[in-house]
């Protein structure tokens, strides 16, 4: 039982040291190192985590869309959230020979950082196996 109490007392004293720490922390910055590599339908998204990363990362959220012209910076793009471990993600159901931008932006506790755009080119389809 003395060995239970003296458990008891060290985690009590790490949950009160905890509770009266201050971490400073906002919104991350972008997701760093960004690729993006474009196939008939999909769109395969690397990155690597915020070189301001502002706190934890909490996780992730990516997305594309189809645009035409110019107007890739204004246009919205629905997002997939997704862990703080994950470092790519496969976009699907993406039409060849198309323009899409990609979008991508991490999150610590206070919310969502700047994301990172970038356009992209799906290619044309090859034969089918």
């Amino acid at each position: 039982m003395s060995q239970n109490l003296e458990l008891s007392s060290v985690a009590l004293k790490i949950f009160v040291f905890l509770n009266n720490a201050i971490l400073v922390c906002s919104v991350p910055g972008p997701p760093s190192d960004v690729n993006v590599y474009a196939f008939a339908e999909y769109i395969l998204v690397t990155w690597k985590p915020p070189k301001e990363p502002n706190g934890i990362i909490r996780g992730y959220q990516v997305g594309s869309a189809e645009y035409t012209g110019s107007q890739w910076k204004d246009i919205a793009v629905d997002l997939t959230a997704l862990g703080a471990d994950k470092r790519r993600y496969l976009l699907s159901d993406q039409k060849e020979l198309s323009l899409y931008v990609v979008e991508i932006q991490a999150k610590t506790d206070p919310g969502w950082g700047d994301s990172v755009r970038k356009t992209t080119r799906t290619v044309k389809m090859s034969g089918k196996f």
